[in-house]
């Protein structure tokens, strides 16, 4: 029988809080406050199933980046998706990127779309139909970040293709304490957080038991610059709607009428004809931003994690992890509108003959609804990931594991102010005071709206089982250390259910589309091995292997080769890898689902811009992308300059057969594949233009750039550490070919249609200095500029490249050298220092659905954000 949410949350709680107790009972021995582990101790990083130690994660077969939960402190990021994005490697649109009401955080590394970073916690996936949430993951549970920048489907098989993202949690802690933050920006966003922990460690295991509470106002996209759908000042298009409110009034004879609002504001009406003049595009367009749309939606996200491991015997260990997650995100889209026949004989009608009305729903003014506010559309997630894990050592060399997963993801949509077709028309045609007046300025009343304005809802439900088991250890003694291997066997059972609300299963709603029913699932079963061989002093070779079987795919194989060769002992490395991966398309993705919608396109036949019907959904046709990763780079620690390391990474990805999802305008523009029918009212209520922007299997690629990093660490006192950071990548290479007879096309350096902001350079340097109870951090980033390119007529365009300046400082409240609060931490800070506002993007708002002029993958939208902090320890 299928659990409920409440259920396994339930049992989980029991579970944790009955392990915390028993291991606060037995901890003897305390270790340091939040001790994580030793430099030389054996630990698996992302990229390996294989143990190594942290001195050489750095200097392994395959490039990783670690992020420290120190680092993450003081950059001022304190979700996981911002702090990451900050980072070079990381590039593009997230397609479910955080603030734009989706209720998610999600990663994209290189900007192939996120859909391709697969990200872990603790090694294993956490997301299913979809890339992961990382929203979930609360910043005090977090001891590090780890980033592999190449393919490593033969080692975590599907979504593995640019690279993977592992969010190590803290396993335990020793004590009690707790933080709060609050933070405000100078375009009125504001953010605060509290976190609390308990926690213990000893000989015989440890716990950590954590809470994090988020809250973020909202921020309104006309608070900046481009906010606004009448892009023409700045060089781009006007997008701006000719249905309106009061509406658009199309008479017998052709002519297009409006209320005269100079003279009737709102809340007033007029049935004398003389109070309509002709409507004028420029002045009475409607501006969909002015009705309140976020550019980053306001948000609150709880988060409980428990962590624990616990020793069953002197070579036996359970660990057990638990993440619960409820966020909340409120978000404001255009509002609704319809094409609305009012009959000759409605009491409002002022002209005595038939008339349509191209009509905006932004006029109701009681109840919970401001007047002119656009749909609503509130977003409630409850996430759960558990994972149980049992590993036993036969040996110092040979250690069994097992692993059960469980992830369970409800998605609530609740739509309140959603407008009733069947309902309209009944009102339209009563025939008293309680009819539908279409004609005035935003002055119909409750009794007027009763039967139009309905609630709406759409559940949807995500969930994963997924079991491990893989023995590891070592075979033999080679020239340069032993021989280790891995080997093992996996399952996992994916399944999505979406459950609308009847009336958008059946098509009723205004301007809602049309959500089917839906209830999938799949079936993975894989084998996979790994060696790990030091052939001879210096000398390393990594090859990887795995199988995997999908129930509506078949089998596919994916391997992994890499060495490397330390040329100059202790100075430099020479290291190279190459593997395949792949990607089966999410359970959604091979829907037969449709949703129409209307979208605000330029017509290059028209040269105009039209509200179109869209009809988007998934191909149950799909197939699976494969993908080739090459990469070679070094590693230099030299002795002339001790304290610095750099690494030099070539990486160049190819991908074939890519899922895409065209957006309408790209396929009215002719660059994504797609069908655009034109014809009167092709598309329904008025609409002339219908197009088709299915999923499919659309396009290869070919993506190729340098990696590199420096850091100095040097100390200049007995209490004094100074170290100088340098990350950024190159973009050499992104080619496109839509399979349209164009064959490869450059898109490096430009904003793709597809695949957003692509800047040939990122990067991310600055100092850090620590000296006794004092740590300040200096970051200045580079974000490259790029081509926007022409459209129809329009010339190709600068965006420039921005920098930004993040400054933090931290105080140890407790060192011994200040002794103001034992076991506290003060930190203040400022992002974008400088107050640095997002450029005018042209592309972005024709090829991206929330219409807006700013690339959010690539540019802070925020403005100047200042913070502070204040943590304790007990």
């Amino acid at each position: 029988m299928r659990r409920t949410m409440l259920q396994v949350l339930a049992a989980s709680t029991i579970l944790t809080v009955g392990w915390a107790a028993s291991a606060h009972a037995q901890a003897v021995g305390a270790a340091p406050a939040d001790a994580a582990h030793t430099a030389d101790e054996e630990i698996v990083v992302v990229g390996s199933s294989l143990r190594v130690t942290e001195a050489k994660i750095a200097r392994g077969t395959t490039p990783v980046q670690i992020v420290s939960a120190e680092e993450m402190q003081l950059s001022g990021q304190k979700a996981v998706a911002d702090l990451v994005r900050t980072q070079p490697v990381f590039s593009g649109t997230s397609a479910s990127a955080e603030g734009q009401g989706l209720g998610r955080s999600t990663l994209n590394l290189r900007g192939v779309g996120d859909q391709y970073t697969l990200s872990l916690v603790n090694g294993r996936r956490f997301a299913v139909n979809g890339a992961a949430n990382v929203g979930i993951i609360p910043e005090s549970a977090i001891e590090r970040i780890e980033v592999l920048t190449s393919g490593a489907s033969a080692i975590y098989g599907s979504d593995a293709v640019a690279g993977v993202v592992n969010i190590v949690l803290r396993k335990d802690a020793d004590g009690v304490g707790g933080s709060v933050r609050y933070g405000e920006g100078t375009a009125r966003l504001a953010e605060r957080q509290v976190s609390a922990y308990i926690g213990s460690r000893g000989d015989n295991g440890g716990f950590i038991l954590s809470v994090d509470h988020f809250e973020r106002k909202g921020l309104r996209g006309k608070e900046l610059p481009t906010g606004t759908n009448n892009l023409a000042r700045f060089g781009g298009i006007d997008f701006r709607s000719d249905a309106t409110n009061p509406g658009r009034i199309i008479l017998p004879n052709g002519d297009n009428v409006i209320l005269n609002t100079d003279l009737f504001g709102p809340g007033t009406f007029s049935n004398n004809p003389a109070s309509y003049r002709p409507f004028v595009y420029d002045r009475d367009a409607h501006d969909r931003w002015d009705g309140g749309i976020y550019a980053i939606s306001p948000t609150k996200r709880t988060s409980l994690m428990f962590s624990g491991h616990r020793d069953l015997g002197p070579d036996t260990k359970l660990s057990l992890d638990v993440i619960a997650n409820r966020t909340k995100d409120r978000y404001l889209t255009g509002s609704s509108v319809a094409l609305i026949d009012v009959p000759a004989n409605n009491p409002y009608n002022p002209f005595g003959v038939p008339a349509s009305v191209a009509y905006r729903f932004s006029d109701y003014a009681d109840g919970p609804y401001n007047r002119g506010i656009g749909a609503i559309q509130a977003y409630r997630i409850d996430t759960l990931s558990s994972a149980l894990t049992l590993e036993h050592s036969f040996s110092d060399k040979l250690r069994l594991s097992a692993t059960a997963n469980y992830f369970r993801e409800e998605s609530h949509l609740r739509i309140p102010n959603a407008y009733s077709a069947a309902g309209l028309a009944a009102a339209i045609a009563r025939t008293g005071p309680d009819a539908f007046n279409a004609f005035c300025n935003r002055c119909n009343n409750d009794a007027q709206f009763q039967g139009v304005l309905v609630g709406t809802y759409n559940d949807q439900t995500s969930e994963l089982i997924d079991f491990d088991t893989r023995l590891t250890g070592s075979l033999m003694e080679l020239g340069g250390g032993d021989l280790a291997f891995a080997v093992g066997a996996g399952y996992r059972h994916e399944s999505y259910e979406v459950r609308p609300d009847q009336q958008l299963a059946q098509g009723l709603l205004i301007d809602q589309g049309l959500v089917s029913a839906q209830s999938l699932s799949r079936k993975v079963t894989s084998v996979f091995a790994e060696l790990r061989a030091p052939v001879l002093e210096g000398l390393e070779l990594q090859a990887a292997a795995r199988y995997e079987h999908y129930s509506d795919f078949g089998g596919t194989f994916n391997p992994l080769v890499a060495a490397k060769w330390e040329a100059v002992p202790d100075q430099l490395i020479v290291r190279a890898s190459y593997s395949t991966s792949f990607r089966a398309p999410f359970l959604q993705d091979l829907t037969s689902e449709r949703t129409s919608s209307q979208v605000p396109v330029f017509d290059p036949v028209r040269n105009a811009t039209v509200n179109a019907a869209a009809i988007t959904g998934g191909n149950p046709n799909l197939d699976s992308e494969d993908a080739k990763t090459f990469s070679a780079g070094v590693v230099m620690t030299p002795e002339f300059a001790r304290g610095l390391q750099v690494t030099i990474d070539w990486f160049r990805l190819k991908q074939n057969n890519l899922v895409i999802a065209p957006s309408p305008q790209s396929v009215i523009a002719g660059l994504a594949p797609g069908t655009v029918t034109r014809g009167p009212n092709v598309g329904g209520a008025g609409r002339d233009t219908l197009i088709e922007a299915l999923k499919t299997n659309g396009a290869n690629r070919t993506i190729s750039g340098i990696d590199f990093a420096a850091t100095y660490r040097t100390e200049f006192s007995d209490k004094g550490v100074l170290t100088l950071d340098l990350a950024g990548t190159r973009l050499l290479d992104f080619k496109v070919d839509m399979r349209d007879g164009s064959g490869l096309v450059e898109q490096a350096g430009s904003y793709s249609p597809l695949f957003g902001g692509l800047p040939k350079w990122k990067l991310v340097a600055g100092p850090t200095v620590k000296y006794g109870w004092f740590t300040t951090n200096l970051k200045v980033r580079h974000a490259g500029g790029y081509t926007d390119p022409d459209f129809f007529g329009i010339p190709p365009r600068k965006v420039g490249s921005v920098n930004y300046i993040d400054i933090a400082a931290r105080i140890d409240l407790g060192d011994d050298g200040l002794a103001l609060i034992p076991g506290g931490e003060f930190t203040i800070g400022a992002t974008n220092l400088t107050n640095k506002l997002p450029p005018f993007v042209r592309s972005a708002s024709l090829f991206f659905g929330d219409g807006a002029a700013w690339d959010r993958g690539n540019f802070d939208i925020s403005g100047r954000f200042v913070y502070a902090s204040l943590g304790v320890r007990f």
